[in-house]
């Protein structure tokens, strides 16, 4: 089948420029982004790996091995449209944010805050010192860099661009964001609510149910998000649960147990206990249950929650790794079945690198060879040949070092002393970053003898041929 077959026309020259590459340096092309339509007409998106194919040392084509990664990029999609659905938001939600670095420079600022500012443009205050437009304080008296302090929803004083002070209600959290630690400031004008105390508790809930909103959307993924109560309660959980059967409204208010397994259970407990004392669970593989009884391994995140300082909840991510599990599983049967394969092929085999070190051998080579694989894997290849044969393996690894795979009759010495003629087939591959060469060797000593045997008595018979055919045979 040709490539234009199941590739977009838009591909094509494209496609055919990196094979010419390929062709003109030899160099495979390594993660090539593929999209691919198929034969029912849908889409789908591989990461393949193109090099030649040789035969002889010829070129006889291409050959290559391609990786589905239809489901990473739809959740690539999904991720992209969560973060313009964030960026959206972001700029619509009526509380003012603001991106501060470490060194003191508003990196972001969104609407509602350009809007309390004064300014109609955000070029005029991005790159500029918070002090100077935002926060009254002096150089060296931030409260969250200089004076170590935690600003929760605490009372603080926004400074517009005419000089005008504004009374609001202000958190600062330290977050990572592109690998860089940032302050992340959310605020509020509680002006109305100075001038009219009644309004005092809608302004607060307002703040609150907007900040948690924006954790949310900041920390928004595919995955499952949960926030459970110090009991095992679950007070939160997202819409993404769905995809187990469940509906976030239904497992709300019940206990964790609704999802997780019996014998998970101590587990839980025990790193609900550790999550409670202050610590964040990180990368924790469990197992979870669909609405139907079928484990889910996970693989989860969790924090605690605090307010005022106090821990509250406790709040993370879960991420279904079951086809990374099943990946897993999978490398492991090929891993398997591969050392059955190697360690009991009928030929033996030997693993060396380009230095001629002995690196693994397999059940068929200690056999043959006479030695314990401890001992084997002492010595070099140059040790299991008799002398005469030493320049002649010395030549076969210089063209080892041109060519992937050759086809060879050499001689090798047993522990006993005894000498036999085999065919080797070494084949040289990656091993990691290391160049190694496995080598396939076969006894052919019977096959030479028998080879020889034949040749002598066709000699025999040619000789015979040629008698009667200078014989004349007479009749009367």
């Amino acid at each position: 089948m040709n490539f234009k077959d199941y590739t977009p026309r838009k591909d094509h020259k494209k496609l055919f420029k990196n094979f010419f590459h390929i062709y003109k340096t030899g160099t495979p092309l390594h993660d090539y982004p593929i999209e691919a339509v198929m034969k029912d007409k849908s889409v789908k998106h591989f990461e393949t790996t193109f090099s030649l194919m040789r035969k002889g040392g010829e070129i006889i084509g291409y050959q290559g091995t391609s990786k589905d990664i239809t489901e990473r990029k739809r959740a690539e999609e999904s991720l992209r449209l969560a973060l313009e659905n964030t960026e959206t938001i972001l700029e619509e939600i009526p509380v003012g944010v603001v991106i501060i670095s470490k060194d003191r420079k508003i990196k972001r600022i969104n609407y509602t805050a350009l809007k309390m500012s004064g300014e109609e443009n955000a070029d005029n205050i991005l790159g500029k010192d918070c002090g100077e437009y935002l926060c009254p304080a002096q150089q060296t008296e931030c409260p969250i860099l200089d004076k170590m302090q935690q600003v929760d929803k605490s009372e603080r004083i926004f400074r517009r661009k005419d000089g005008k002070e504004i009374p609001i209600i202000k958190s600062v959290t330290e977050i990572n964001l592109d690998g860089e630690d940032i302050l992340l400031e959310t605020f509020i004008d509680i002006t109305e609510r100075k001038q009219a105390e009644s309004q005092r508790k809608a302004t607060l809930k307002a703040l609150w149910e907007s900040e948690e909103k924006l954790k949310t959307i900041l920390k928004s993924t595919d995955d499952v998000i949960f926030q459970i109560s110090p009991t095992g309660f679950i007070k939160y959980v997202s819409p993404s649960v769905e995809s187990w059967g469940y509906k976030s409204e239904d497992l709300i208010g019940k206990h964790l147990k609704k999802t997780t397994p019996l014998s998970e259970v101590p587990k839980a407990l025990k790193i609900m206990k550790s999550i409670m004392s202050g610590e964040v669970i990180d990368l924790l593989e469990m197992n979870q249950i669909d609405v139907n009884g079928n484990i889910i391994p996970v693989e989860i995140r969790i924090t605690p929650v605090r307010k005022e300082g106090k821990i509250i909840a406790m709040q993370g991510v879960m991420r279904d790794i079951t086809e990374r599990k099943k990946a897993e599983e999978e490398i492991k049967e090929n891993e398997d079945r591969y050392r059955q394969i190697y360690q009991f092929s009928p030929d033996s085999v030997i693993i060396h690198d380009m230095d001629m070190n002995i690196l693994d051998v397999n059940n068929k080579a200690v056999e043959e060879l006479g030695y314990s694989k401890k001992e084997l894997l002492k010595k070099t290849i140059y040790e299991l040949h008799p002398e005469t044969e030493q320049k002649h393996s010395a030549q076969v690894l210089d063209v080892m070092k041109k060519k992937d795979m050759l086809n060879v009759e050499t001689k090798f010495v047993r522990k006993d002393g005894s000498v036999f003629l085999a065919e080797a087939t070494p084949c040289k591959y990656k091993l990691g970053s290391k160049t190694i060469i496995h080598v396939v060797i076969r006894d052919i000593t019977e096959r030479k003898q028998a080879e020889d045997k034949i040749r002598v008595e066709r000699d025999k018979l040619q000789l015979l041929m040629d008698g009667l055919s200078q014989t004349k045979i007479g009749v009367d």
